[in-house]
């Protein structure tokens, strides 16, 4: 396995058919050579102006709840954590209103810090819909889903996968 998703998240999930093949996909995959695209509902208060179209602010364990991480949006935000801050790059390609509090978010990121999408949107005032951990509004689901994912195959080429939106999709 390539990579994991969240428990709650859906979609794509890449496997190497080999361990050669799969040392040379680890070593690519924070690159920008792998292309990784989700799909997210997030909701917020009508006022609440959409994320920056770029989140880079680090991520790190919050010291308290092993299953929580925080984004590290100022120098001084470092307190309550464990570790290092790792490195963390959300962008935001489109997004759309589907109602007056939601919007549907198409998502690239180039790293893969655990609850990334859903530690960077919950620190910018955008929570995920279905998120127990971060805030969401409450759902029968988390809506985030691994949609797209493109990788280079060591003939060169390029492989381009994509996992239908689940039926119950709001858009």
């Amino acid at each position: 396995m390539l990579h994991r998703l969240d428990t709650l998240t859906s979609g794509i999930l890449a496997f190497a058919k080999t361990p050669t093949e799969y040392a040379r996909l680890r070593a690519l995959w924070k690159t920008p050579d792998v292309k990784k695209i989700y799909r997210a509902v997030a909701t917020s208060a009508p006022e609440t102006p959409p994320p920056p179209n770029l989140i880079q602010w680090p991520i790190a364990h919050d010291a308290k709840k092993a299953k929580l991480m925080r984004a590290i949006k100022e120098k001084n935000g470092i307190r309550g954590i464990r570790g290092e801050p790792l490195p963390a790059k959300t962008r935001i390609i489109s997004h759309q209103s589907i109602s007056p509090v939601s919007r549907d978010f198409e998502i690239e990121i180039t790293t893969g810090v655990m609850h990334q999408i859903r530690c960077h949107f919950s620190a910018a005032g955008w929570p995920l819909a279905g998120d127990p951990i971060y805030g969401g509004t409450p759902a029968p689901r988390l809506w985030l889903h691994a949609w797209r994912l493109s990788l280079p195959l060591s003939s060169g080429e390029l492989l381009h996968l994509e996992a239908a939106l689940p039926p119950e999709w709001p858009v």
